[in-house]
């Protein structure tokens, strides 16, 4: 069984560290809600998340573990404890926690705050938040994160594959796209059509970048150098504006939206994850979430190339998708600038390539989208995490 922790005071928390981040950085705590009390935060209990959906709920609504109740043990000490991230972060004493049961849950993102984020500007470091979740009698951390942290049981969950879902159709079924895919009314025939065009079309590539990172300055930098910016839609927010970008404006839909041509025109999909690989990154480091980026061109039926760190092919291929790398390779290295290397040598090598083999696996890939629908992913979750909600 799993219970979230209700925090009805905020006397267990560390002032400076609860200040610091409710300043800086709306991915833990969401603006307008609190760290503790009838608005505390809920956002990020990933287990509760799932198992309320549909369903108006706040941490007053639901079953529920007071913090004090939790750090007295005044509970069923087999029921799993439910801690977002930032509430375990925010932590000033964790050491109550020795002999329980404890679930830390990040539902959007890849960080279990305190351990360094290199894409942070405001990060907070307490690298006790690990050592502390290992006194736990059984440590699981949930979040969307392929990555694993030795000495702690890490499940992923992958947050946007759900909203992928919710946006091109779900139980099975394949609807228009009311988000990410407006402009399509036979979303089916318009992939297949997609696949069967693979190798015969006009542009080689499709890029968005969005916000300026070191992996996709070095990309930008190294395509401007080769000339292949001039043969792909490649671009967006922080680089070159980039053609049929009708969402530019809008600060959600500029992340998932799918113009057309950036599908039906382009042979190729590269995608620069939230967080890159560097290194001198420690093990821990490793934030290999796996987003829009990724199921934006599988849910279109193009072959992929992703910058991120290795771990995320085993992450793809674990939920029943094909990585390609039997065509291009093992092309991943642990240093994202190789990675573009390499990424580059694929772009200017692409009709070396065998299409019909690229053709077979965008098609069985987008037979197991069509078949792994948001259920059947939740499904496989729980199967993961192997603790049952109620």
């Amino acid at each position: 069984m799993i219970r979230p922790v209700y925090f009805n005071t905020d006397t267990y928390f560390c002032q400076k560290k609860l200040s610091q981040i409710i300043d800086t950085s709306m991915a833990d705590i969401t603006p307008g809600l609190s760290s503790h009390g009838p608005d505390q935060c809920i956002l990020q209990n990933t287990c509760s998340q799932i198992q309320y959906y549909g369903t108006p709920w706040d941490i007053t609504t639901i079953p529920h573990i007071t913090i004090e109740d939790a750090v007295n043990g005044n509970y069923d000490t087999d029921i799993y404890l439910e801690i977002t991230s930032a509430m375990w972060f925010f932590l000033a004493d964790r050491s109550w926690v020795k002999g329980k049961k404890i679930i830390v849950t990040n539902y959007s993102e890849a960080w279990l705050r305190g351990i360094p984020v290199m894409i942070d500007p405001y990060q907070i470091l307490d690298k006790t938040v690990v050592d502390d979740l290992k006194l736990a009698e059984d440590a699981i951390l949930v979040r969307d994160n392929v990555s694993t942290i030795e000495g702690i049981r890490c499940v992923p969950y992958h947050s946007f594959y759900q909203e992928s879902r919710g946006c091109c159709g779900n139980s099975g079924k394949i609807n228009p796209s009311p988000r990410w895919l407006p402009w399509t009314h036979h979303y089916e025939q318009v992939v297949y059509k997609n696949i069967n065009r693979l190798g015969n079309k006009d542009t080689l590539f499709t890029a968005l970048l969005g916000n300026g990172k070191k992996h996709r300055d070095d990309f930008w930098k190294k395509i401007n150098e080769s000339g292949l910016v001039e043969r792909g839609f490649v671009g967006g927010f922080g680089y070159q504006p980039i053609p049929y970008d009708d969402w530019q404006g809008d600060f959600v839909l500029r992340d998932r939206y799918i113009a057309k041509e950036w599908m039906y025109d382009a042979e190729l999909w590269v995608s620069h994850e939230t967080h890159y690989s560097d290194p001198f990154m420690l093990p821990q480091q490793a934030n290999t979430s796996i987003t829009e980026k990724i199921w934006k061109p599988l849910c279109c039926g193009m072959p992929y190339l992703v910058n991120a760190h290795p771990d995320i092919l085993k992450g793809i291929e674990d939920l029943g998708y094909n990585t390609f790398t039997s065509v291009f390779g093992d092309y991943i290295d642990i240093d994202y600038a190789v990675t573009n290397d390499n990424i580059i040598y694929i772009l200017e090598n692409f009709y070396s390539y065998p299409i019909d083999e690229l053709r077979s696996i965008c098609t069985e890939n987008f037979e197991r989208w069509k078949e792994f629908d948001a259920e059947s992913y939740n499904n496989f979750f729980w199967d993961k995490l192997n603790i049952q909600y109620e």
